[in-house]
């Protein structure tokens, strides 16, 4: 999936659009764009493995803005 709009409700439209055999529970309700993610701010390890600690510690303002705005 290409996307050249950075806006979240056209991301989730156009999920919803290409992925019609998907479950509801497969598609995402909220989408939080961020900067990609990189090993100098040690949110990947040198493999480029995922550090979700790191991840979560550095986003979680966000991350529960959204979650509480979704309840």
């Amino acid at each position: 999936l290409v996307v050249t709009k950075s806006n979240p409700d056209s991301i989730l439209s156009e999920i919803k659009k290409l992925s019609p055999r998907l479950k509801k529970y497969e598609i995402p309700e909220k989408i939080l764009i961020v900067k990609p993610f990189t090993f100098e701010e040690k949110l990947l390890t040198a493999k480029l493995s995922l550090v979700r600690k790191n991840i979560l510690s550095k986003y979680q303002d966000q991350l529960s803005q959204e979650i509480g705005r979704h309840l």
